[in-house]
């Protein structure tokens, strides 16, 4: 038996200690066949599929492998319970051990598309965007974007992302979602390109002298309106005129000033075709302009910082959302009152950013806060995926025998429930 067959690409992590047992294994008389079994202590959505077929084809042509694994799994987008049994794999020990690592890894993006599936639950048909790749290594970004498009996503920022997604097989449209309000059951669409405008940098390198020039790309010939002391209308008028294919969205918290961001957004933006409406991204560390102040106070000026902090120590997480720091359910109504004082027509939409886990999103739609779409980095989880060897045939042609560790007696025991097995190609 050739230690060959064990070393998978240098791209491909394995945990050094399967090499070992590789090595092992290759001093025995026989190439063992066994089968794996993989499950979650908690629950998740099957996600994985398309990304495991590669791992294993790319090394069964690299090593000119022509058996293939008798591999089943729940098929892709499949909701499951805490220790259900979500795939099991049959194959030779050499071609297997070392796949491993990198299967578990896989599996763990099960926690995100399950997240994203419940965060979009929760929006009740409002469109849900993937704003998490910033927040995690880069060569994670193709998994969580693809979790993300599983999960019911209508798009993600990652350039890279959305690349792959764009040829990844599955997505909303494989299954139904539940919970959702009467009229608001359309499945979403993943945007086959990044979805974004521009972020806070932007609004940071704007001149705030009003007779500022720019120089624009030829064709641009408009005459910028927005006011000088408010960057963040500045730089999406800009963005308005350069990117007339793409959607115009205001970040309204860069200034601290988030109700004149938003009247002036809908003063001087509204008359672009592609304008649609503020992102409220306002952060953790202050309180929207015209937020009010507990007891009998009025302005939050008017608190020291020790009031405010035993004010926020007797709210619960759910209370903090509905007036406190951050982006706020009282903020989202606040906004969407002086939109509409500005404007009859009533078209600028809202976007909530920062935080919005579904437990947030879910809240702000019970309170009744008038958002049109989420935007979050906070859906991915990573779900603890663990397998184990429940049977073994100590030769070519014998039969299985049960083998599995004191105290998963439970794994090898357990009826297999959905699993469907693979075609390879």
């Amino acid at each position: 038996m050739s230690k060959d067959h064990f070393r998978l690409s240098s791209k491909v992590p394995v945990d050094v200690y399967f090499y070992n047992a590789a090595d092992v294994a290759a001093c025995l008389p026989y190439n063992a066949r066994v089968v794996y079994r993989y499950f979650a202590r908690k629950s998740g959505m099957f996600f994985g599929t398309p990304f495991i077929k590669r791992l294993i084809e790319n090394h069964c042509k690299m090593w000119n492998v022509r058996s293939r694994p008798k591999l089943k799994a729940l098929p892709e987008g499949t909701l499951f319970e805490g220790r259900q049994i979500i795939m099991e794999i049959e194959w030779t020990i050499s071609h297997l051990i070392a796949f491993e690592t990198a299967i578990l890894g896989i599996l763990s993006q099960s926690g995100t598309a399950a997240n994203m599936h419940a965060l979009v639950s929760a929006a009740r048909g409002r469109p849900v965007y993937a704003f998490e790749a910033r927040h995690f290594p880069p060569e994670m970004a193709e998994l969580t974007a693809c979790a993300a498009k599983l999960g019911g996503a209508s798009g993600t920022s990652s350039t890279t992302g959305a690349e792959t997604a764009r040829d990844y097989p599955y997505g909303s449209a494989d299954f139904d979602y539940t919970g959702w309000i009467e009229g608001h059951r359309q499945r979403p669409e993943f945007a086959s390109s990044p979805t974004g405008t521009t972020p806070h940098a932007c609004s940071a390198i704007m001149p705030m002298t009003e007779d500022a020039e720019f120089v624009m790309p030829e064709g641009v010939g408009h005459i910028f309106q927005a006011p000088a002391d408010l960057p963040e209308v500045r730089c999406a008028e800009v963005f308005a005129n350069i990117k007339p294919d793409k959607p115009c969205l205001v970040l309204n918290d860069y200034s601290g000033r988030e109700l004149d961001a938003s009247r002036a957004a809908v003063r001087y933006l509204d008359r672009y075709p592609n304008f649609w409406g503020v992102r409220c991204d306002t952060c953790g560390e202050r309180f929207h302009q015209g937020a009010k102040a507990p007891q009998e106070h009025s302005e939050w000026a008017q608190l020291d910082e020790q009031d405010i902090f035993e004010w926020e120590q007797s709210l619960t997480g759910e209370q903090r959302w509905e007036s406190g720091r951050g982006v706020t359910v009282e903020q989202v109504k606040n906004v969407r009152r002086v939109m509409d004082e500005e404007s009859m027509s009533k078209l600028a939409k809202i976007m909530v950013s920062s935080g919005f886990n579904p437990m947030k999103t879910f809240f702000f739609d019970a309170q009744g806060a008038p958002f049109d779409a989420v935007g979050s980095g906070s859906f991915v989880e990573f779900l603890g995926v663990t397998s184990d060897i429940v049977a073994v045939a100590f030769g070519e042609n014998e039969k299985l025998v049960h083998r599995v560790k004191a105290g998963r007696e439970w794994l090898a025991n357990q009826q297999l429930k959905g699993l469907e097995e693979w075609r390879w190609e």
